[in-house]
């Protein structure tokens, strides 16, 4: 029975913290924890963060280390039956926390469990994509052959994205952020609890809405280097295709945005001695690394555009 929930959100300080904040406590949920955790070099106003609300907690971090650091530190800070995450340029739905806690309780207890679901993303064109991913991730699949093995170009493709998880106590003890990533550190976590043994579960309801590109977004930057070198410690874990489509989706798609000669050539290079050509879908992603990422942004705005005037179209028809 999951009693008592905490929240983890870490700050760089956004405007929108307000509206994540109020959009966990209007959850109706009982034993909510709401902690705050908030760079000591960030010049911020305390009264926005809902101080005389009990459910509150903020912590400042001792050094400002990054995302990772700050969601540590608050899984830690209370000792709850489950802890979910969320960042401060997003916001839960209003029945997100309890969605999730109906489906942990459906499971074993003693077992390590993360559970997750959809989002809406907002993206940077002001249009809201539908419910994504669209595809569920299956618990008795590996989560990286889900997430990397034909990885796309669609706004809807398999995604885990951090605003949708919750873990249990069991795995929260077992697994934390990497600290010296820059970056994937979603995708990295996502990893770790597989490995640690945790059954991932993905539930068909938007738990989250999501910013895309918001400012100071380190996933907008192109930073091929720090990407290539996560890929080289996680993929050797990985089947040899789903590896290459890592490799060719992320630190290629970069390098080409970077227009980086040295980056394209090192992936080519890890790609022959993995002795693996990746699928179509992540190629292609990799080659778009070519167009400027507004462009892809503007081009994924366009295409949710017609996808809503057609299914519009076709409701219409039906009546």
């Amino acid at each position: 029975m999951i009693t008592s929930v905490s929240v983890v959100i870490p700050t760089i300080g956004r405007e929108s913290l307000d509206a994540s904040i109020e959009s966990v406590l209007n959850q109706d949920v009982r034993g909510i924890d709401l902690i705050v955790v908030v760079c000591p070099d960030r010049d911020m106003s305390f009264e926005s963060l809902f101080v005389n609300d009990s459910r509150v907690l903020v912590l400042p971090t001792v050094r400002s280390a990054g995302g990772s650091f700050q969601r540590n530190r608050g899984m830690l800070a209370v000792p709850t039956d489950a802890v979910a995450f969320l960042d401060d340029d997003d916001v839960l739905s209003t029945d997100s926390l309890a969605l999730r806690i109906q489906e942990m309780e459906k499971l074993a207890s003693g077992t390590p469990l993360l559970i997750c679901g959809q989002a809406q993303l907002a993206l940077p064109n002001g249009q809201m994509t539908e419910a994504v991913p669209k595809v569920l991730h299956n618990s008795d699949k590996d989560v990286a052959d889900y997430l990397f093995a034909k990885r796309s170009l669609n706004p809807t493709r398999n995604a885990i994205f951090t605003p949708t998880i919750m873990v249990n106590r069991q795995l929260a003890d077992l697994v934390s952020w990497n600290v010296e990533l820059p970056r994937h550190q979603d995708w990295d976590f996502v990893l770790a609890c597989q490995a640690a043994g945790a059954r991932i579960v993905q539930i068909s309801h938007v738990v989250a809405h999501c910013a895309v590109g918001s400012n100071g977004s380190i996933s907008a930057s192109s930073d091929w280097l720090n990407s290539l070198t996560w890929v080289d410690s996680v993929g050797k874990n990985m089947s040899p295709r789903t590896s290459a489509g890592l490799l060719v989706s992320v630190p290629l798609r970069f390098a080409l945005q970077a227009r980086s000669l040295s980056g394209v050539r090192l992936v080519l290079v890890r790609l022959a001695k993995g002795r693996s050509w990746p699928s179509l879908s992540p190629l292609l992603v990799g080659l778009a690394g070519m167009i400027p990422r507004r462009s892809l942004e503007y081009a994924a705005g366009t295409f949710t555009r017609i996808k809503h005037f057609l299914k519009g179209s076709r409701t219409k028809n039906l009546r």
